[in-house]
């Protein structure tokens, strides 16, 4: 069993590897990241931000302060709302709404959690 679990670490690990390349790689990057789907927004849970290890968060604030040089976003009409929807289009409960109480952030495993800003220690 153990080796059964090392494999598919091992696998996932190539996965990640593969695709952070053809990302890196691409003419076109972003757009190579949201593959073949309409997707017109990325929007990415406060919450899941704040998990994240401190260099992290400070690569990720400053590449958002460079798009800020590029863009004049008072001129961006930005008063979205977000909903979380089930399969068939119905509002659910969404677990990371309250950003200061969120839901158990969901690590991948739990060798990460050392490492970032985890404040929601269930």
């Amino acid at each position: 069993m153990g080796d059964d679990k090392k494999t598919k670490e091992l696998l996932d690990a190539a996965d990640v590897a593969i695709e952070k390349l053809r990302i890196e790689n691409a003419k076109e990057p972003i757009n190579t990241w949201f593959e073949l789907t309409y997707s017109n927004y990325l929007v990415l849970p406060r919450s899941l931000l704040e998990g994240m290890p401190v260099e992290w968060q400070t690569k990720f604030v400053a590449l958002l302060g460079e798009m800020q040089e590029v863009y004049d976003c008072s001129k961006i009409d930005d008063n979205y709302t977000t909903h979380l929807v089930d399969e068939n289009g119905n509002h659910i409960h969404d677990p990371f709404a309250d950003y200061r109480r969120p839901a158990k952030l969901p690590y991948r495993d739990d060798s990460n959690k050392g490492s970032v800003n985890n404040n929601n220690e269930v």
